[in-house]
């Protein structure tokens, strides 16, 4: 596929032009873990954005919340606040930086105000998170 061929190609302009033409053409989402999985940080950021505004919220979580790079998570928890997404949220809730987790606490908690449901969500979410943290510890 000519996709994967660009977003492997070993000039980062190609790349970052790549995604940026998959996300035009609505075909990102497919071979998003190709783009996440760069080297380079500026096309897995340029990747976050793209599958934000296309409102891939589960690409978002699966593919950005586990990045390495603190910006591409912060992004990604900035996405799926925008995109409404509670549930998606809780893995953020156990990201190893604080400013992340405080993050996607007033992020989910924005939203559980808007929602009833999301306040259910909201509760499910921190057990969720203060499980994480009790295996971490």
């Amino acid at each position: 596929m000519l996709s994967s061929v660009a977003l492997r190609d070993p000039e980062v302009a190609i790349r970052l032009r790549a995604v940026a033409a998959l996300s035009v053409l609505g075909a990102l989402e497919p071979c998003a873990a190709v783009a996440m999985a760069d080297v380079e940080l500026v096309v897995r950021q340029v990747t976050t954005e793209a599958l934000g505004t296309a409102g891939a919220a589960q690409a978002l979580h699966a593919l950005c919340l586990c990045d390495a790079e603190p910006v591409v998570r912060g992004a990604a928890i900035e996405w799926l606040g925008r995109l409404g997404h509670v549930t998606l949220l809780a893995r953020a809730l156990a990201d190893s930086h604080a400013e992340h987790r405080l993050r996607a606490v007033a992020l989910v908690g924005s939203l559980a105000t808007a929602s009833s449901s999301a306040a259910v969500k909201l509760a499910a979410a921190l057990k969720l998170a203060e499980a994480a943290t009790a295996d971490a510890e």
